[in-house]
């Protein structure tokens, strides 16, 4: 069934980018197809078909047929150093020309199958929120036998990530993302409310990191996003990825090298420690124009913002990029056990804070609470490194 089908009903846009994937994207169309029926819904689906030598282009509308899914098939040849984030944002553009801004759209990749309920449960978590991260879970079924050390690798980042997430919950804590949540945002399952995709700017002409982005965006602007454990996506194992920096190419690099880097999202406890408190001064300089001019000078720059034009969301964007405390080598493999135990300390100590006895109207914000403690010792910088 191709989009000319489509009626005024159609409430949905699931985009889909594609390179090259004849030989995976039959699946996971059969997948959305499976979960769009699930949900007693009608979709619009949208595979973006960028610089495809294959036949994806024809199967993709070959499997809407014998589907009877809506699936409107754009071939595109992105602009050199362009990526998936722009792949994306195609897709989510042709989607909303059809749809209003009540209207939902999901992403997901074509190397992944949703699961049946995937469709009916990112709704239900947008029926509260105006963006959805589901949890994506490797396909077991591709697993490399070599792979032994990336797993032991992977379970270790995970307990990082755990404990970032734990120490970001104890000062932003998220009533929509109650601890403990995956913390996730990946573009293998994405949803958004289509008035706040656009109102967040759309995905990024980014390589990679198009989904994490887009999602700190959102939540800088006081969007609400859901980080939803039953919105489930299994991903391929492969090695031979579409994106540059993506998942198969870290899964490639770890499997080459004795000390791989770690996931880029992934900071030295110190520099969390100091990404927490930057963000509370945010927060304090938004009131006071003199403590957002000083920030500004702190990160090199000279021009201020227009105090009209100051929120949080105006001030971190010139912040986080370029401030010297947030400066840092990437993490590899090796660091992660003696960064583990920094963060755990910094865990307890800050959780003892957030149970500080005597709790009443004078009791201190977490934040404000450690920005008042001496930096730790052992925390303190130990050079410069990469941004």
């Amino acid at each position: 069934m191709n989009d000319r089908a489509r009626t005024d009903r159609t409430a949905l846009g699931i985009v889909v980018p594609a390179r090259d994937e004849a030989a995976r994207l039959p699946r996971a169309l059969a997948a959305l197809a499976s979960a769009v029926r699930a949900a007693e819904t009608r979709a619009l689906v949208v595979v973006v078909a960028n610089e495809c030598r294959d036949e994806t282009a024809a199967l993709a509308r070959a499997a809407g047929e014998r589907l009877g899914l809506v699936v409107r098939v754009v071939e595109t040849s992105l602009p050199r150093g362009s990526g998936v984030g722009l792949a994306r944002h195609i897709g989510m553009q042709s989607a909303g020309r059809t749809l209003d801004d009540e209207a939902c759209l999901l992403t997901s990749d074509a190397d992944c199958l949703v699961r049946r309920d995937w469709v009916r449960a990112s709704l239900r978590a947008l029926a509260r929120a105006d963006a959805v991260c589901g949890n994506v879970v490797p396909d077991v079924t591709e697993f490399d036998p070599r792979s032994s050390s990336v797993l032991a690798l992977g379970a270790l980042e995970q307990a990082y990530e755990r404990l970032t997430l734990h120490y970001r919950a104890l000062h932003e804590p998220d009533e929509l993302n109650p601890w403990p949540h995956h913390g996730r945002a990946a573009g293998a399952s994405l949803g958004f409310r289509a008035r706040a995709y656009r109102e967040a700017g759309g995905f990024d002409d980014v390589t990679s990191d198009e989904d994490r982005l887009i999602v700190e965006r959102m939540k800088n602007r006081g969007l609400r996003v859901v980080h939803a454990d039953d919105v489930v996506v299994t991903a391929s194992w492969r090695t031979d990825g579409r994106v540059v920096g993506g998942m198969a190419t870290a899964l490639a690099e770890r499997l080459a090298s004795a000390d791989p880097p770690v996931a880029r999202r992934l900071m030295p406890a110190r520099v969390l420690r100091g990404w927490v408190a930057l963000r509370a001064r945010c927060r304090r300089a938004i009131r006071n124009p003199r403590e957002a001019r000083e920030l500004l000078r702190e990160c090199g720059r000279l021009a201020p913002l227009d105090e009209c034009e100051l929120s949080f969301a105006t001030l971190w964007e010139c912040i986080e990029p370029r401030h010297p405390q947030l400066r840092h080598a990437r993490l590899r493999a090796s660091d992660l056990e003696h960064e583990l135990t920094e963060l755990q300390r910094l865990v307890r100590r800050d959780d003892d804070v957030a149970r500080w006895p005597g709790a009443g109207t004078t009791r201190p914000s977490r934040s404000e609470a450690v920005l008042r403690r001496p930096p730790a010792p052992a925390l303190e910088p130990t050079g410069a490194g990469e941004a």
